[in-house]
């Protein structure tokens, strides 16, 4: 087969899941230690190629998911996602995530925020900090398997509202994506955990049946009253130039079809 016809991306996602299948088969679960086996943290970052950097960023997702990037240093981690390779970035992000399912490590928690721009301070401009739409989205799937079934209070607030997060000028290519990755992060964080009191004044089942048939929702308060909900608004530096929305949630961002 020739290839050379073929644009340059055409094999970018092939080779990452080359990658990752390459290290699911060749490091099965038990086999050495995972931080001082023969597939430990040396193995890993002398390996790393100089070419098809797809592939490598794949290998990184199936080390991570079996718990291998645990053992990885900072510098380390520092050195992979300054080379500004968006794919090696997610995979890192997931990765990472996914050998502390569960954890709440707050390392990673910190790593995973700083690439969620919802989860930024105020007083932190989004023109600091340009974070490409695939790792953003990625970002948000490592909340959810980072905070798996905590119920954790912000954690659940955020995604369940970047569902339905306005548009942006750099989400706009991939904005059922970004909807559909907060979706995730937000059952995996709530998991088995709807029923929490803390998480009864979010009217989680309101909104997202207001996401799936377009309504403005109208949420029952505890105290028995009832409120509209408040059009969400967006900041100089996140407002998207190209399209306007109104209080009526997109359900064709949204909803499934």
């Amino acid at each position: 087969l020739d290839t050379s016809a073929f644009p340059p991306d055409h094999l970018m996602w092939p080779e990452f899941h080359n990658g990752c299948a390459s290290a699911l088969r060749l490091s099965p679960p038990g086999c050495g230690p995972v931080q001082h086996g023969e597939l430990g943290r040396h193995w890993i970052m002398h390996n790393q190629p100089k070419a098809r950097q797809h592939a490598y960023a794949g290998f990184l997702l199936g080390m991570g998911l079996q718990g291998r990037l645990n053992s990885l240093a900072n510098t380390d981690v520092y050195r992979l996602m300054s080379q500004g390779h968006h794919v090696t970035m997610m995979a890192l992000l997931v990765g990472m995530a996914a050998g502390k399912r569960g954890s709440e490590d707050p390392a990673i928690a910190k790593m995973l925020c700083l690439h969620i721009p919802a989860l930024h301070p105020p007083s932190f401009t989004e023109l600091e900090l340009e974070v490409p739409a695939l790792v953003q989205i990625s970002a948000l799937v490592g909340v959810g398997l980072l905070y798996q079934a905590s119920g954790q209070r912000l954690m659940t607030e955020v995604m369940l509202g970047e569902i339905a997060r306005p548009p942006t000028n750099e989400l706009l290519g991939c904005r059922e994506s970004y909807s559909v990755a907060a979706g995730i992060a937000l059952g995996l964080v709530s998991l088995g955990r709807g029923s929490d009191p803390g998480l009864a004044d979010l009217f989680i089942e309101d909104k997202l049946g207001s996401y799936m048939h377009g309504r403005a929702p109208v949420y029952s308060s505890p105290d028995g009253g009832d409120g509209m909900a408040k059009e969400p608004t967006a900041s100089l530096a996140t407002r998207c130039y190209r399209i306007r929305e109104g209080p009526r949630v997109n359900v064709d961002a949204t909803a499934a079809g």
